[in-house]
């Protein structure tokens, strides 16, 4: 397994918001995340990215127990954060915003920035450009591309689609199914868009009040009675 959650409780400040997670992802496996807002999806994907300290439970990456470790750390041991927001870094150029995923999985003979490029050419068309002055839809390409560059083993996003076009969704799903066929990616995807779910992902989990309620098929998850019902759609 490349990541297994054992009961797994966090919060803020002594409220608990994750509660009693378990959770198993294989190695090279898509796994979508859905559930209302406000249910504990982004607070459980920063306690797994090492942002948020767990109050309970274990979290094992890679067969050793990194409950306690930093995101520092977690980057270090190769896991990718995309976060909700995108997290870039708006007075800095394209480029140096890319050069920071070159701490993913800690010091590498080379980046992909070529690939990047090729993946998100309009990245390259703004290499000197501010990120601040972006478009909503390439500021989240250059928050993806900068976690690729580090080449990850496993990667987090959490609402990758949010605020942006429909063409760029497709254009980051197409990203995200060539990485894990590629280079047998492991992917956690923190969605609403459940045709980005439906492209992606090869199963899903419902969450719901901090716990998963849930465990469906992205074929199950887009059948209208069953999205109404998780998703108040």
């Amino acid at each position: 397994m490349v990541l297994a959650l054992d009961a797994l409780s966090s919060g803020y400040g002594g409220v608990p918001i994750v509660r009693d997670v378990s959770l198993e992802l294989r190695s090279g496996e898509v796994l979508g995340v859905v559930g209302r807002n406000g249910v504990g999806k982004t607070t459980l994907v920063k306690t797994i990215a090492g942002l948020l300290r767990a109050t309970s439970g274990r979290i094992r990456y890679k067969d050793r127990d990194v409950t306690d470790r930093g995101a520092r750390d977690m980057a270090r041991l190769g896991m990718g954060y995309v976060p909700q927001g995108r997290g870039i870094f708006s007075r800095l150029s394209v480029i140096e915003n890319l050069r920071m995923g070159e701490q993913i999985g800690g010091r590498q003979a080379s980046y992909d920035y070529e690939q990047i490029f090729e993946w998100f050419p309009r990245l390259k068309e703004r290499v000197r450009q501010r990120a601040g002055t972006l478009s909503g839809g390439e500021q989240q390409m250059l928050a993806i591309g900068r976690v690729l560059v580090g080449r990850p083993d496993f990667l987090l996003l959490d609402e990758p689609s949010e605020g942006i076009q429909p063409n760029i969704v497709q254009q980051i799903a197409e990203v995200l199914v060539r990485q894990n066929e590629s280079r047998n990616l492991t992917i956690l995807l923190v969605e609403q868009n459940l045709d980005l779910v439906y492209m992606t992902a090869e199963r899903c989990v419902v969450m719901d009040k901090g716990a998963l309620v849930a465990e469906l098929t992205p074929e199950e998850l887009v059948e209208p009675e069953t999205a109404k019902r998780y998703l108040s759609i």
